[in-house]
C-alpha cells in the first residue's frame, strides 16, 4: 500500500508526507479448537531520517477454543468458552512534521550592519538521520465467553503496553547542536489496563424484552524514561502553559520518569491569611503569599481517569422501543484554567468576571494564580443518547414498514465540574487543562422516520 498526503503545517507552509506499507499474514485453525494468526509489516515514511526510515512490525496471535473440549461436553453453564493471547509491535508516524527529522534555516533573530538591524537567516533546527519509528510492543490475555444458553456473554481483556522511542524536542548542549534543541527518540511509557464487556439479554418476552451492555475499562499509565543520549535536562519536563494574563512562565503538569502522564504540578492553594490574601504551601511546607514558578510546586492529581464506563439498555415492548446509552468516567482531575482567568475582580470594569469573584479583594493579586483552586473533579455521567420510536406494520400493499422515532442527545450530565463541560481534552502530552480551547458539546433533539416500500 502506499499514500501521500498533503497538508498545511502550522506554520503555514505545506507538507507532504509519503508512506508505503506491505505485509504479510497466516491463519491457521485446527478443528476449530486451536487457532493461530501471525503477521508481519515493513512500513516506510518519509518523516523519519534517511538512516531509519523502514521499520518491521511483528504480530502473533493464538486463540484455544475451550468450549470445543471432550471435557466440556457434560456441562451445561457455558455455551461458548474461549482463551486467546497475542503479542504485537506497531509503529507510528502520525503526528510530526514532514520536516522533523530535516536541517531547517529559517529567520533568527538581527544583526547590525551599516548603520541598520537587518533580519538574520540561520539554522532553527537541527538535521537528525537517525530520527526513526516510535514503537509500541502490546500483550494482551483476553477471555470470551457466553453462559446461560448464550443469555450472557462478554469478554475480559488484560493488557500491557510498552512505547519506546517517542519523539520530542530535546534540550541539547549547543556546542552539540547549534540550534539547542533537536528533534530525537528518546522517551517511554508503559500502559497497563482491564477491560470488561457483558451483554445479557435480561428479559426475552413475546411482548416485551430488555437487553443491556456495560463496558468498564481502567488504565495505569507511567512515563518510564524521558532521555536521550544527547538530553542534558534531566528526568523531567513541564508541559502545559496556558500563558493566562498575569500568569507567565506558569506551567501546570510535569513529565517525569516514574510518574503518569497527566500529572498536575502546580502551586497548592493555602486559603486566606489574616489580611485577606491568597496563601500557598512553600516548598518546605511553610504558607507563603509569594511563591515561586517551579520551586513551590506539588503534585495535585491526574488528569487520567481511573474508570470509564459505558452502559447500553434496549426496550421493546410490542411496536415499541426504546434505547439509552449512558457513558462517563471517574477519578480524574481538570485544571479549569478559564475559571482562573475570569476570577479577577480587578477587571469587573471592562471584562466579565465569576460571581464566585466578588468577594475576592481587588488587591490580591494572587487570588487567580494557577494553583489547586482551580483543580477540580472531572468525573462525569452524560445521557449520551435517547431514542424512542414506534414501528407501524403492513400500512398498505405499498407501504411494508413505517419506523417514527424520537431521538435526543447529550440530554444531561451529572458533574461537580463547574466549567461549560467536563469532557475536555484528553489527548496530548497535557491532557485535563480546560483553557477555551475545545467547543462544549450541543444537546440535539430529532424527529424522523424510517420507510420501507
Amino acid at each position: 500500500a502506499y499514500s501521500t498526503q498533503i497538508n498545511l503545517g502550522s506554520d503555514g507552509v505545506y507538507q507532504e508526507t509519503k508512506l508505503i506499507s506491505d505485509f504479510a499474514r497466516v491463519n491457521y485453525d485446527y478443528k476449530e479448537k486451536y487457532l493461530l494468526q501471525g503477521s508481519i509489516r515493513h512500513d516506510g515514511s518519509s518523516v523519519f531520517g534517511a538512516n531509519h526510515r523502514w521499520g518491521y512490525f511483528p504480530s502473533v496471535g493464538i486463540g484455544w477454543r475451550i468450549s470445543q473440549e471432550p471435557f466440556m461436553k457434560n456441562q451445561s453453564l457455558f455455551n461458548d468458552l474461549k482463551f486467546r493471547a497475542s503479542y504485537g509491535v506497531t509503529g507510528n508516524s502520525s503526528g510530526f512534521s514532514a520536516f522533523s527529522a530535516q536541517y531547517i534555516i529559517g529567520s533568527n533573530g538581527s544583526f547590525y550592519y551599516n548603520g541598520s538591524n537587518l533580519g538574520a537567516y540561520g539554522p532553527t533546527q537541527a538535521q537528525n538521520a537517525d530520527l526513526q519509528w516510535e514503537k509500541t510492543a502490546t500483550t494482551n490475555i483476553g477471555l470470551d465467553f457466553a453462559i446461560l444458553k448464550s443469555r450472557l456473554t462478554g469478554s475480559l481483556e488484560v493488557y500491557n503496553k510498552n512505547t519506546t522511542g517517542m519523539i520530542w524536542s530535546y534540550a541539547v548542549n549547543p556546542a552539540l547542536v547549534p540550534t539547542g534543541s533537536i528533534v530525537a527518540n528518546g522517551g517511554s511509557m508503559n500502559n497497563r489496563g482491564i477491560e470488561l464487556s457483558l451483554s445479557a439479554a435480561i428479559v426475552e418476552g413475546h411482548d416485551f424484552s430488555w437487553n443491556s451492555t456495560l463496558n468498564l475499562a481502567t488504565n495505569k499509565n507511567k512515563i518510564t524514561s524521558l532521555r536521550n543520549p544527547l538530553f542534558s535536562g534531566g528526568d523531567s519536563v513541564a508541559v502545559a502553559y496556558p500563558e493566562g494574563a498575569s500568569q507567565s512562565g506558569a506551567s501546570l503538569q510535569l513529565l517525569k520518569t516514574g510518574h503518569p502522564l497527566g500529572q498536575f504540578f502546580t502551586f497548592e492553594y493555602a486559603g486566606k491569611n489574616s489580611s485577606g490574601m491568597s496563601q500557598f504551601v512553600a516548598a518546605d511546607g511553610s504558607t507563603t503569599t509569594t511563591p515561586i514558578n517551579g520551586t513551590d510546586y506539588h503534585y495535585l492529581g491526574n488528569a487520567q481517569p481511573k474508570l470509564l464506563y459505558g452502559w447500553s439498555n434496549s426496550f421493546k415492548y410490542k411496536h415499541w422501543d426504546l434505547n439509552v446509552f449512558v457513558r462517563g468516567v471517574y477519578g480524574n482531575k481538570i485544571f479549569n484554567a478559564t475559571r482562573a482567568d475570569l476570577f479577577r475582580p480587578s477587571t469587573a470594569q471592562y471584562a466579565n468576571i465569576l460571581k464566585d469573584a466578588q468577594n475576592e479583594s481587588t488587591s490580591d493579586a494572587n487570588s487567580y494564580k494557577y494553583s489547586s483552586r482551580f483543580i477540580e473533579p472531572g468525573s462525569y455521567l452524560r445521557l449520551d443518547n435517547a431514542t424512542l420510536a414506534y414501528t407501524f406494520g403492513n400500512i398498505n400493499p405499498a407501504i411494508k414498514k413505517l419506523r417514527l422515532y424520537f431521538s435526543v442527545n447529550n440530554l444531561f450530565v451529572i458533574t461537580k465540574y463547574k466549567g461549560v463541560d467536563p469532557e475536555v481534552n484528553q489527548g496530548g502530552i497535557a491532557p485535563g487543562v480546560d483553557y477555551n480551547n475545545f467547543y462544549p458539546k450541543t444537546r440535539t433533539f430529532l424527529i424522523g422516520a424510517n420507510l420501507a416500500l
